[in-house]
């Protein structure tokens, strides 16, 4: 099943159209939560989101990767037996460790929240938070395999406009009911993930024709094994962003973390646009590559990476110069983040190549190297923020992310050049033949 450029550029379009609109769901959600919590309440919610976004990756240890690749294959094949097999071993996996790490957190809550940050709304988001990371778990592994069985639309829909809508549903009802504080809020988003998955899994299981006679072809130990490097590279991705909301909550207050937090979800609504695109052609570049088409997959990064390039550039150059206007949305002590916000903005730029750069090794058979890539990242960015943030707080932060990412993504492209012969920038010549 071959999608050409054009229907895969098509597919991307409409995932964008979703992104989008998910995105401008998320910045709803975000003004919201700084006009009802405040910005110090603000703060407490967008740190343990963060925590929340990073376990909830952590527990899936990298397998929402490998479904993509592999699920894709047997979809090609009409194996819906071995796709349902991959997904009862997957979610035997996910199920204990949410529960394991619903535990830890339950335990580990007094001393993270009134020790580390001095907060006790901190504390009582972290007793409950691994209840919400078991369901935003599971909801992402049923959205891989909605994408990995050519279902793009259920692949965007639950997560990027479901889960914000029953939110907001949420944000506007209970104030007639009572005070909003941090820990309720967080407890909404948690029981939208519940309601999603829930709505999701029977989704899915129509398409996938639960139950069949499944397959016995499939470790775990093997799966564990491939999703291994690309685990790493997520999670340490994830840290390069969430370090420095941990270090801003340490060192200074909550209002040093809204400010960041905010920033950076405004960024997303270019952010989007990658993932949009990204997303969509991971199947592709894992498709392209096991034929051994490496011509054909270097004009289609090529085309992808222009095409987003350009409208990233268009939006960047709106937020990069009336910044105000963006952060007038949340309240007149965010205007602060002016300068924030246009690192933000110009970052978004280099995470087209790296972005780029970075799913391709993911798709092929380089994952240790973008393991690596992305360690060398984490280490750059940190080493970064512990010189900067405490002189420049938030400012200083969203700077260390933009000189650390831009780095590293030249770098990236080095690497691609080197080991797929495929260069992002230009599809004149012909792509090496690949051992």
């Amino acid at each position: 099943m071959n999608l050409s450029i054009t229907r895969l550029l098509s597919a991307s379009f409409f995932t964008f159209f979703i992104k989008a609109l998910g995105a401008g769901l998320s910045f709803i959600v975000s003004i919201l939560i700084t006009r009802y919590l405040g910005v110090n309440g603000a703060g407490v919610y967008f740190l343990c989101f963060s925590i929340f976004i990073l376990f909830g990756t952590v527990v899936r240890l990298g397998l929402d990767i490998v479904i993509i690749k592999r699920a894709s294959i047997h979809y090609i094949d009409n194996d819906f037996g071995s796709i349902v097999t991959l997904y009862k071993k997957i979610i035997l996996v996910v199920v204990p460790l949410s529960l394991l790490l619903t535990s830890f957190l339950y335990l580990t809550s007094s001393y993270v929240g009134e020790i580390i940050f001095k907060s006790e709304d901190i504390s009582s988001v972290l007793k409950f938070m691994g209840w919400g990371v078991l369901f935003f778990a599971l909801c992402n592994i049923n959205s891989s395999f909605f994408l990995a069985t050519a279902q793009i639309k259920q692949s965007s829909l639950f997560i990027a406009i479901i889960i914000p809508l029953l939110f907001i549903a949420f944000l506007y009802s209970m104030p007639t009911l009572m005070e909003l504080t941090p820990p309720l809020v967080f407890g909404m988003y948690c029981f939208s993930s519940f309601l999603v998955f829930v709505i999701s899994f029977l989704f899915l299981k129509r398409s996938l024709h639960f139950p069949l006679s499944t397959k016995n072809g499939f470790s775990t130990k093997d799966l564990l094994k491939s999703a291994f490097p690309i685990y790493v590279t997520v999670i340490i991705d994830l840290l390069v962003l969430i370090t420095p909301q941990l270090l801003l909550g340490a060192l200074f207050s909550e209002e040093s973390v809204a400010i960041f937090s905010v920033c950076l979800r405004i960024s997303t609504l270019i952010g989007f646009i990658f993932v949009s695109a990204s997303r969509v052609a991971a199947p592709q570049i894992a498709s392209l590559y096991d034929k051994g088409d490496l011509t054909k997959l270097n004009i289609l990064v090529v085309k992808l990476t222009r095409i987003l390039f350009i409208v990233a550039f268009f939006v960047s150059i709106i937020v990069f110069i009336f910044p105000n206007i963006f952060l007038g949305f949340f309240g007149k002590e965010y205007e602060a983040g002016a300068q924030t916000l246009r690192c933000f903005a110009l970052l978004q730029l280099v995470l087209v190549f790296y972005g780029m750069s970075k799913t391709l090794l993911q798709m092929t058979k380089f994952e240790k190297e973008c393991r690596n890539v992305t360690f060398y990242y984490f280490v750059l960015n940190t080493t970064i923020c512990l010189v900067l943030i405490p002189h420049f707080t938030y400012f200083g932060a969203a700077l260390s992310v933009l000189i650390s990412t831009s780095l590293i993504a030249f770098y990236t492209t080095y690497l691609v050049k080197k080991h797929l012969g495929i260069s992002i920038f230009s599809s004149k010549k012909e792509a090496n033949t690949c051992a």
